[in-house]
């Protein structure tokens, strides 16, 4: 996030010898949409590949209190309130 901009990671599905696996990506949105898409793309390029955790990002109303928010990174943008966390 950076300022008016946001970019996030995304997934698809792809073939993995029997495994449910995803591809990674980024999709940016405002100004520094693509800026912020090469950031994302650089650390999962950086990210270890056997990784077995798995990103969690889970959207909430904006205004929900942090109590009630897993522990996490909070991401918060005028509609949302968006926690990212592995597990």
């Amino acid at each position: 996030m950076a300022g008016s901009s946001l970019a996030y990671l995304t997934h698809r599905p792809i073939a993995g010898n029997g495994k449910k696996m995803s591809e990674l990506g980024a999709t940016g949105h405002g100004p520094a949409g693509k800026e912020l898409c090469r950031r994302i793309t650089k650390q999962v390029r950086q990210w270890d590949t056997g990784r077995t955790d798995r990103l969690v990002v889970t959207a909430f109303p904006a205004g929900t209190p942090d109590d009630q928010l897993p522990v996490g990174r909070v991401i918060d943008k005028r509609q949302v309130r968006l926690s990212v966390s592995w597990a």
